[in-house]
């Protein structure tokens, strides 16, 4: 075990990843983190990234197959290196004979260090342990790159021109495995565009089989690799469907060479099927199409059971490798769009010679369902008509559900009328269709349920969890199509989250180069409603995207695009807004569209507040009925010239107190909930509090509803305390709600003791780490000035108060001692 105390310089050319330093930032709260995934993930480049930005020191362990030191020597040497402000990374913690004892001994200590730990699988691991629940895991899945990442490796760190279809299908056939994809770049690096894409899909994946072989293959026993190799044809290996006889023998053997993968980190459970990567099954697959004289019957027995199983992308590549024509034919005339939609033009070309001339599809007539955007699944031809028929009606004219008797039973109706819904405005009843759909169905259908009830809520104004659309977009990614993965991808910039801005843009840009006119409009529409929601309404890109479903075709979504274009002209304060406005709202009505109607009414509010002819109270209950979180449109961007706003001292610990102006606010005129959310909100130091954390921290035991009703009456009441002169139509200055989060804003100016204590503790362990020990001294002084006390007594032991409280008792405690070592010496 080789260590060392100097910081690793930043780590060239590497993909920036944010929303997985997101995770990593759990140590700051002393929660260990756990990287553990087989070989290439970037495990390594990712610990690298993350220790280059760390203010204090660093602490390196890398782990070598030598060690054989005890547990308790090992959890010994990383505990006397571990001094508050040091970050400890161990890296190839599974060389150790000891490695899960180590993480656990470490990671259940009462005072944890702070730990980022990477590893390979370690199957004597047990996380589900009480004392190991705060530990922050992050496995396989986490680590790959999502097919907009690899989009910008292209670009971005590889400076190569944007190309959206190969960053798809090489994220589709390496399943975001760093490594491979490091590989093919390299062998590609002097290639024509044309010479890459037929590098990637070329039989046999040559520019990784090195690479597996060294680092997988030849890593376990040939009798596995046998077992593979023969069952690699299968998407989801089972015991049943690997076993090679219907005989409880057979699939008992099958079990026990399915559990040694697993052991050996090639396969993972999922439920009872087991799933491997993507490129290492094409490699087995054609070494046993080229190599075995039995494959072909092999392929050929594979093709029903993965038909039944709901796998015709699979099905017909056994067919195609069993040269079954008449299998292969029947697969492609009855899923179409889903193949074409799921593998690459030059496989599907291959595909499409053995199987000879194919049913025609009616593209103009699918339209959205099907056609210029493939499809979400593959209906009977009568049904899918009538879809795309209800589809059309949402883009040509006013929708009248009522009208539509054809619309298809079952889910997949239910889909479409969910999508009616959300492009009419009702997002409410949109969005409760589709939390309504089975997603025990799976495939294109539920990932795309999932993916549109997260873009409806994010449209209607209520923000989200960018975690929750990043796993939506990346199950989509997973089944296909490609149409709803670019939509997933262009929704990113809907959460508001800094390095997603310009997600919509590069959708839009991508989709005008392949042709895309839908998804380039409905990419531009997302762009620019985004710009509304985070305050930076941008009319002329709102002109581009009404332009932009001028030339798709959408007719009906000309209204959505003038309400909104309204809006943005409102919140600017241009002249002629109204105007825009009043016709924005007869369109809307026109078209049947409640929800451009909604949006166009909050434009003339702001246009012209006074103006008699809009009633407030019915917008708000209009509002209410179609799920859309009204005060998300109703803010106005600040004049420039406008007097700012007094300057406010708040104080948290040893009591909470405010002044404002210099004078001392009344905080018992408040209501006792809405003093309890103005601490809660000062504690986070202006950093914005989901309201879903906000509601389970205030009510715990209380249902959600119930809690979220109290949470908005709590802040009504904090508003109008804080801005007694704001009316009920302005967007409230202090207590913004952003992104599904509130927070606290202060005007410039303004004093907050944790903010002040926080950025006091971070310059003492800057100066800490530079060694220059005047200053560190000094700064410690300060922040014993702001923090030496208890933090807000008056809460009592609250749960969300008493871990904040314990850790600036212990910084102040740790700061006392460390002055005093500097006095001593």
């Amino acid at each position: 075990m080789a260590g060392n105390r100097r910081r690793p310089a930043p780590v060239p050319q590497t993909l920036a990843r944010p929303r997985l330093n997101a995770q990593l930032n759990a140590v700051l709260d002393r929660r260990p983190v756990l990287l553990a995934a087989t070989a290439g993930h970037g495990k390594t480049t990712l610990l690298d990234q993350y220790a280059a930005i760390w203010p204090g020191r660093v602490r390196r362990i890398r782990c070598d197959p030598d060690d054989r030191r005890s547990a308790a020597e090992v959890c010994a040497d990383v505990r006397g290196s571990a001094a508050d402000d040091t970050l400890v990374v161990v890296d190839d913690l599974h060389h150790l004979p000891h490695a899960a004892q180590v993480f656990e001994s470490l990671a259940a200590s009462a005072r944890p260090p702070r730990l980022l730990v990477a590893t390979r699988p370690v199957a004597a691991l047990n996380l589900s342990r009480a004392e190991l629940a705060h530990t922050v895991l992050i496995g396989a899945d986490d680590l790959r790159l999502r097919w907009w990442e690899v989009d910008r490796l292209l670009t971005d760190v590889h400076g190569r021109p944007p190309d959206p279809v190969l960053a798809w299908d090489a994220t589709w056939l390496t399943g975001g495995w760093a490594a491979p994809l490091h590989e093919y770049l390299l062998c590609t690096r002097d290639l024509s565009a044309r010479q890459a894409r037929l590098t990637l899909t070329a039989p046999g994946v040559p520019f990784a089989a090195g690479y597996l072989d060294r680092q997988i293959l030849d890593g376990l026993d040939p009798d596995v690799v046998a077992f593979l190799t023969r069952t690699a044809i299968m998407n989801g290996p089972t015991a049943a469907n690997c076993a090679t006889a219907d005989t409880p023998a057979a699939r008992a053997e099958a079990a026990a060479m399915l559990r040694r993968a697993e052991r050996a980190g090639v396969l993972a459970r999922k439920g009872a099927e087991y799933v491997g990567e993507t490129l290492l099954r094409h490699l087995l697959v054609h070494r046993f199409a080229t190599t075995d004289p039995g494959a072909p019957g092999v392929f050929a027995a594979a093709v029903r059971p993965m038909r039944e199983a709901g796998d015709p992308v699979g099905a017909a590549w056994a067919a195609y490798l069993a040269r079954d024509r008449a299998a292969l034919r029947e697969l492609m005339d009855r899923n179409p769009l889903m193949i074409a939609a799921a593998v690459p033009e030059h496989w599907h070309g291959m595909l499409r010679t053995l199987a000879g001339p194919a049913r025609p599809v009616d593209r103009q007539a699918a339209r959205m369902v099907a056609g210029d955007c493939e499809v979400f699944a593959e209906p009977e031809e009568e049904s899918l008509r009538a879809s795309a028929r209800a589809v059309n009606d949402i883009m040509d004219g006013p929708l009248r559900l009522a009208e539509v008797p054809e619309l298809p039973r079952g889910a997949e109706g239910e889909i479409v009328r969910a999508v009616a819904l959300m492009g009419t405005g009702d997002y409410r009843s949109a969005i409760a269709a589709f939390d309504a759909y089975p997603r025990d169905l799976g495939g294109p259908p539920a990932a795309a349920a999932e993916l549109f009830g997260v873009l409806a809520a994010l449209l209607a104004g209520h923000g989200c969890d960018v975690r929750v659309l990043e796993q939506a977009a990346q199950r989509v990614a997973t089944v296909g199509p490609v149409w709803l993965a670019r939509v997933a991808r262009a929704g990113l910039t809907l959460t508001g989250a800094d390095e997603y801005r310009s997600e919509a843009r590069t959708v839009r840009v991508a989709c005008e180069r392949l042709g895309d006119a839908w998804g380039a409009a409905l990419a531009g529409h997302m762009d620019a409603c985004a710009g509304i929601l985070r305050g930076e309404p941008d009319p002329a890109a709102l002109d581009a995207a009404a332009r932009g479903f001028a030339a798709a075709g959408m007719t009906a979504a000309a209204p959505w695009a003038l309400a909104f274009g309204a809006l943005a002209r409102a919140q600017l304060a241009e002249p002629g807004a109204g105007e825009l406005a009043l016709r924005a709202e007869a369109e809307a009505v026109r078209w049947e569209l409640p929800g451009a109607s909604v949006i166009a009414r909050c434009a003339r509010l702001l246009a012209e507040p006074d103006t008699s002819g809009t009633d407030y109270d019915e917008l708000v209950a209009d509002a209410e009925r179609l799920g859309i979180h009204l005060h998300a449109f109703l803010r106005s961007r600040r004049d420039a010239g406008a007097a700012p706003t007094a300057p406010v001292d708040i104080r948290c610990f040893g009591g909470f107190t405010v002044r404002l102006g210099g004078r001392p606010l009344d905080l018992l005129r408040i209501a006792p909930q809405s003093r309890v959310l103005f601490r809660l909100l000062a504690l986070h130091a202006g950093r914005p509090v989901h309201r879903e954390v906000l509601a389970a921290a205030m009510w715990p035991d209380a249902p959600a509803d119930a809690a979220f009703h109290r949470l908005q009456t709590a802040v009504y009441k904090l508003r109008r305390f804080l801005e007694p002169g704001r009316g009920r139509r302005g967007a409230s200055e202090f207590v913004p709600f952003e992104d599904g989060a509130y927070r606290l804003r202060l005007p410039e100016g303004s004093y907050l003791d944790i903010a002040a204590a926080e950025d006091a503790l971070a310059r003492a362990r800057q100066a800490a780490a530079r060694g220059d020990v005047a200053a560190e001294a000094r700064i410690l002084r300060e922040l014993l000035a702001v923090a030496d006390a208890i933090l807000l007594p008056e809460t009592g032991p609250e749960e969300w108060v008493v871990g904040p409280r314990d850790r600036w008792l212990d910084a102040a405690s740790d700061a006392r001692n460390r002055l005093a070592e500097f006095a001593s010496s």
